[in-house]
């Protein structure tokens, strides 16, 4: 067999530089570990947990665009909308009732929606206080009302999460690419 060595035939100044730089390693990392720690937590816990049923899912109130004092404004309605089934937390409750057609009475008072018909909200998590929010090629592509349509839309979700959400501020992905933002929550 080959010659070995062992840990007596290392110099102590190698240990002592060793143990120098798992030191400085732990140091720096561990801040940075604990950190991204506590965002995949809050992903972990919105991916893993139990998928409330429709019974249990509470009535949300989402922004609609609507005309006031010749203004166009996205404004809560009063008139509250069931989330999908498959919501898993707040964030998904409120931006999936967003996605969902505007109901009879909510045209029948004036609102409606820039949402373009075919966009899907396909999911979300939050990083420390910023929500990523994921949503199909079609929310991006060219909006029938152009680049008002556009920022319509953007004034619908930044509305809705307002005040609802924990979060400071949202962006919007397509695939692993952001589209848009920091948008602040706050105004």
């Amino acid at each position: 067999m080959g010659n070995w060595f062992t840990p007596r035939d290392i110099h102590p100044a190698l240990w002592a530089f060793l143990a120098a730089v798992i030191i400085i390693t732990g140091v720096y990392s561990v801040p940075r570990i604990l950190g991204n720690l506590q965002g995949y937590q809050e992903l972990f816990q919105e991916v893993s947990g139990p998928v409330s049923r429709e019974s249990e899912q509470p009535e949300v109130h989402r922004a609609l665009l609507r005309f006031e004092n010749g203004e166009l404004q996205a404004v809560r309605t009063d008139y509250p909308v069931r989330p999908s089934e498959h919501s898993r937390n707040t964030y998904d409750r409120l931006l999936s009732a967003l996605f969902s057609p505007p109901t009879l009475k909510e045209l029948e008072h004036g609102y409606f929606t820039a949402i373009p018909e075919d966009a899907a909200y396909l999911g979300s998590r939050t990083v420390r206080s910023t929500l990523y929010i994921k949503l199909s090629k079609e929310f991006f592509a060219d909006h029938p009302l152009g680049e008002a349509g556009y920022e319509a839309a953007v004034m619908q979700i930044r509305e809705t999460l307002h005040g609802s959400v924990p979060a400071e501020q949202f962006l919007l992905i397509h695939g692993d690419e952001i589209m848009l933002g920091p948008v602040p929550l706050s105004r």
